[in-house]
């Protein structure tokens, strides 16, 4: 027995197995006796070990084209230092709980208490990557599974949110090339990756049309414009029609940073 988990041991073509079962002593007993009767009766199969660095192999492979694995590869790496030497079929209730305390105490980059939402972000990391040693079937059960370890409580955290006063000294306060982009992020409540990548494709009347691959949770968008949204994009596309500048972009707001160009004629081309 390790801590509060029931393991198991015997022997097989002379090499020694052990596996852990769980906390129930009596389920421990019938499964090493229902090994040995397949042993003797000649039905026993080599069970998997697997370690736990190539299932981080498998799963990077799959996540690494993925648009949020950029964060979560900081979750899997401490999850992979912490797991690295073990193999995958013995990975217990136990040792999930090890893993949580073993967060909870490791402190942030800036030395402060690390949150409770980031040791749950580094949990939901682990339950991934054995969901998908379970579809693999390389085990039987998740034991990182929510129900079976429980999710430390996370801070309600703080809204805030602007004055119709605050907002119009925000706008006038604004370089001419923020003002629309901050105006749209006040209307809209939309993220600074949709509105940055925002294209004229995408509005259409008085809607803004987001497909999947461009928003947080993969799922299609339609957010309203407001009157005075219309009215700035109506400029910015006066402003576009009326320059001599012909841009290789459908930016709605194309980056103000330096750029190459060459003339053609009486157009100045951006590229």
């Amino acid at each position: 027995k390790r801590g509060d988990t029931w393991c198991i041991s015997y022997f097989h073509n002379g090499e020694r197995i052990r596996k852990a079962i769980g906390a129930n002593k009596k389920k421990a007993e019938a499964e090493l006796e229902a090994i040995r009767t397949d042993i003797r009766g000649g039905r026993y199969k080599e069970p998997r070990r697997d370690s736990f660095d190539s299932l981080v192999k498998e799963y990077e492979r799959l996540q690494n084209k993925k648009k949020g694995y950029r964060t979560e590869r900081f979750y899997i790496e401490r999850v992979k230092e912490f797991f690295k030497e073990m193999i995958v079929q013995d990975i217990s209730i136990l040792e999930v709980e090890r893993f949580k305390s073993y967060m909870v105490e490791l402190p942030t980059r800036s030395k402060t208490k690390r949150g409770g939402e980031d040791v749950n972000h580094h949990l939901n990391c682990l339950r991934a990557m054995l969901n998908n040693a379970v579809k693999w079937e390389w085990i039987e059960k998740n034991p990182a599974l929510g129900g079976k370890v429980e999710r430390l409580p996370v801070s309600p955290g703080r809204n805030e949110y602007l004055t119709a006063e605050q907002a119009g000294k925000l706008l006038e306060a604004c370089h001419p090339h923020l003002y629309p982009i901050v105006l749209t992020a006040l209307d809209t409540g939309m993220r600074k990756s949709e509105i940055l990548g925002l294209r004229w494709r995408d509005i259409r009347g008085e809607q803004i049309y987001l497909t999947g691959d461009r928003t947080k949770n993969g799922k299609p968008r339609e957010i309203p414009v407001s009157a005075p949204l219309a009215k700035e994009f109506e400029r910015l596309q006066w402003l576009r029609d009326k320059s001599r500048l012909v841009l290789a972009t459908d930016l709605v707001f194309a980056p103000p940073r330096r750029r190459t160009t060459r003339r053609k004629g009486h157009l100045e081309v951006i590229t």
